[in-house]
C-alpha cells in the first residue's frame, strides 16, 4: 500500500488526533492527483490564529520528507502576546503532524521492503 494514498493519510492523520494534539477540528484530507494520475492525499490544516491554511505532503515522488506550505497572504498582520501564542501553539502542532506523517511513511516503506513488496510512495 503506497503512502501517499487518501484513505492511508487520512488514517494516520486519525491515529494522529488520537494522540491529543488540539487541532480543533481544522485537519483534513482532500483528493490530490500527482504526476502519472495516481490517487493521493492532501493534509489541510486551517489555522484559528491567523485564519489560513498549511498543507502538508510528501516533498516529491519516492521522497519521504514530507513539507509544509504555508497559503500566501498579501496583507501584513499584527499580533497581540496572546494571538502570537495561540499561532505558536498552532504551528508546534503542524510541526508534529508532519513528523508524524513522515515517520509513518519511513514505516510502512520498510513493512512493504520485509514483505518483499515495491513502495510505491
Amino acid at each position: 500500500m503506497p503512502y501517499r494514498a487518501e484513505s492511508t493519510i487520512q488514517r494516520w492523520v486519525t491515529e494522529f488526533l488520537g494522540l491529543g494534539y488540539d487541532a480543533r477540528g481544522t485537519i483534513s484530507v482532500l483528493p490530490h492527483d500527482i504526476a502519472g494520475g495516481e490517487n493521493s492525499g492532501l493534509v489541510s490544516v486551517r489555522l484559528q490564529s491567523i485564519d489560513t491554511s498549511i498543507f502538508i505532503q510528501p516533498r516529491e515522488v519516492d521522497s519521504h520528507e514530507w513539507t509544509t506550505t504555508l497559503d500566501e497572504s498579501e496583507k501584513m498582520r499584527e499580533f497581540s502576546a496572546s494571538q502570537l501564542a495561540a499561532l505558536s501553539a498552532e504551528l508546534i502542532m503542524v510541526s508534529a503532524l508532519t513528523a508524524f506523517l513522515q515517520a509513518r511513511s519511513l514505516e510502512l516503506t520498510a513493512a512493504n521492503r520485509a514483505a518483499g513488496l515495491r513502495d510505491e510512495g
